[in-house]
């Protein structure tokens, strides 16, 4: 092979390259999802068979557009490696639950609400509440809890809060 061609062939494949990282680094913003993780949980149980959880969580949404939330769906994984989807409570009866459960502590963040826009390139600590069917024994003893936050436009994030044994 001529030396020529053959350093000619090398600087083509590093400017392909360049140009190919270049591309990827300008658009790894454009994707929309959220990032962050789960801050504090903190439980009631109102009845034998059920307990309510407050999960105070941070957000983040490096994507240059905004996340328009649509569905806010929270699981619990138990020690018994079952999933256990949690009812959402809304927004006005979560303000309610605690005058209603002074056990629960002070209200720390907003609630999470369904068509709420996320800011692009923000940070935010919202909570949801949620009821589980399940004694507050067995949560206590959950291998992990998720809140799963979808997009507008279908694209699903997931925040996790992983219990170490």
């Amino acid at each position: 092979m001529n030396r020529t061609f053959l350093l000619t062939f090398i600087g083509g494949l590093a400017a392909v390259g360049a140009g190919l990282g270049t591309y990827f680094y300008v658009q790894s913003d454009s994707h929309i999802e959220l990032r962050g993780g789960i801050l504090k949980v903190r439980t009631h149980a109102p009845e034998e068979r059920s307990v309510l959880a407050v999960i105070d969580f941070r957000m983040a949404n490096p994507s240059v557009y905004q996340f328009w939330v649509q569905q806010v769906d929270t699981f619990v994984v138990t020690a018994e490696g079952h999933t256990v989807e949690g009812m959402a409570i809304t927004e006005a009866d979560t303000r309610k639950l605690f005058q209603w459960y002074p056990v629960l502590g002070q209200l720390f963040n907003d609630p999470l609400k369904m068509r709420e826009r996320i800011p692009r390139k923000s940070q935010a600590d919202r909570m949801i509440a949620a009821r589980f069917e399940m004694p507050e024994e067995m949560f206590a003893k959950r291998k992990s809890l998720t809140v799963r936050i979808e997009e507008v436009d279908g694209q699903v994030s997931e925040l996790t809060e992983e219990k170490t044994p």
